[in-house]
């Protein structure tokens, strides 16, 4: 075979402050190029809502994480030609963009803008940055007053999702604080079930807490222009945007509240690997993102992960009261949302969807949201899986047997470390500020809980079905 079929592929982009261009050179098999496609990002949000000026290193980190975005969206894995026929690759990833100060960005920066995208995307990425006069359209207004919130602020991602919601719920407990969820979309639907779960939690008290929503996007697309599914980068936008609203309200730490196992998200088999799994918020991820703030702000950042050590059911339990259990009906966990086809919130088969239906499950919240959310309802004893579901089932399954049979050993931690080498930098990461002993019986309880709630999951059983069918 060719050995020109294996190598990456190489895409460069050059970015003004409202369009970008791409091009692609693949050996003999030519060019793929196009020019002016526009994309916005309306960041000026978190100015408007507290009306405080952003700081031009704020609106430049802002606008590279934008890009970041953008080109790993039209960077597609597969030979644009022949998407049907060829398999995913790596890619190089090149892109000129003008900031306001190109100097800032050389050095530290450049260094942890590289390693983090690098562990996001699994692809090396190299970024020219070119000087820019100080005349973007976005976030150039200034404030005679700025505002101040009465009480401390509390930042914290608000994504939509169940963990975000949950971790909401558990935030505005403290009443001392004044509570800023910071949310990111792409589209309208997204954009309103967010809304709906931010009114149902503020209930009419605007003195405890805002709302904070960016859009970004593309207003077109230029046709016939292959898109990349997997979208690695994306967290960066979201970690950026909540590290620019802390740090424009004058606090140096936001909050991130995913679940531990799908923050570790350990791969189901040997065969994953760099891309194919979500890093969005890995202790590696969150631990170069504060590097990355710190050298260019001069501001040491924290990022917070209170349910690290939680599983997703673990997160749901105690959520009172009960007028807050109506909110989770409009929280999304599905890749596929949003579902244009079916009209349905989630599709109840993806692996995203697996896992909440199981915590909905194990933290007793199963009627919580009506089956008629779902495409595919797997709790019930009338489905049987499709091949493509069973293999999602088989996954969980196979490996929550898997470390299951580490943490019934006499080494429990060094059995789940040989199994799973991912472990050993995450506990790296996390020795930084932990004790390394707390680390391994924090993780070792994680695992354990999650396998017991697998092991009592109703949907187990369509596993049975589908092989008793075949």
């Amino acid at each position: 075979m060719n050995a020109d079929h294996f190598a990456p592929l190489a895409y460069d982009f050059r970015f003004s402050p409202d369009h970008f261009s791409r091009r692609c050179e693949f050996s003999s098999h030519g060019c793929h190029e196009f020019f002016g496609q526009p994309f916005y990002c309306r960041y000026d949000r978190i100015s408007t809502s507290f009306s405080r000026t952003l700081p031009s290193e704020l609106r430049d980190l802002m606008e590279v994480a934008t890009s970041a975005y953008l080109a790993d969206r039209f960077a597609p894995r597969r030979h644009p030609d022949k998407a049907n026929d060829s398999r995913p690759r790596n890619r190089r990833i090149r892109i000129s963009l003008p900031v306001r100060s190109p100097a800032m960005w050389r050095g530290q920066p450049a260094k942890f803008l590289g390693e983090l995208l690098l562990f996001l995307s699994g692809d090396p990425w190299e970024f020219e940055f070119l000087p820019l006069n100080d005349g973007s359209p976005i976030a150039q207004q200034s404030y005679l007053l700025d505002f101040f919130p009465e009480r401390q602020p509390a930042v914290m991602l608000f994504s939509g999702g169940l963990d975000s919601y949950a971790g909401a719920v558990h935030q505005l407990r403290d009443s001392n604080r004044f509570h800023v969820l910071v949310s990111a979309f792409t589209h309208n639907r997204m954009a309103a079930d967010q809304a709906h779960q931010a009114n149902i939690l503020f209930d009419g008290r605007r003195k405890i807490g805002h709302r904070v929503a960016v859009s970004y996007g593309l207003p077109t697309k230029i046709e016939h222009v292959r898109l990349e599914s997997s979208q690695r980068a994306r967290g960066l936008i979201y970690l950026t945007i909540g590290a620019i609203t802390a740090l424009n309200l004058g606090v140096n730490e936001f909050s991130v509240y995913e679940n531990g196992i799908g923050a570790l998200n350990l791969p189901f088999d040997a065969s994953q690997s760099g891309w194919e799994i979500s890093r969005a918020v890995h202790p590696k991820t969150l631990s170069l993102m504060e590097q990355l703030v710190t050298s260019i702000t001069g501001t040491p950042l924290q990022i917070r992960t209170p349910f690290l050590f939680s599983t997703k059911a673990d997160s749901l339990k105690g959520m009172e009261p009960e007028r807050l259990l109506e909110g989770i009906r409009y929280t999304f966990s599905c890749d596929r949302f949003p579902n244009y086809r079916e009209r349905r919130r989630q599709c109840g088969v993806c692996s995203s969807c697996v896992l909440r239906r199981l915590s909905l499950e194990a933290a007793g919240l199963a009627g919580a949201e009506s089956t008629d959310e779902y495409t595919h309802d797997i709790t019930s004893e009338q489905f049987v899986p499709r091949p493509s579901s069973a293999f999602v089932l088989d996954k969980f399954d196979t490996q929550a047997h898997r470390i299951n049979s580490c943490l019934s050993s006499q080494n429990p931690w060094l059995r789940l470390m040989h199994l799973f080498p991912e472990l050993r930098e995450v506990e790296f990461v996390l020795g930084k500020n932990i004790d390394h002993s707390t680390v391994e019986s924090s993780l070792l309880s994680l695992y354990d809980r999650h396998v017991y709630e697998w092991s009592a999951f109703s949907g187990r059983a369509a596993l049975n079905r589908y092989l008793h069918a075949a």
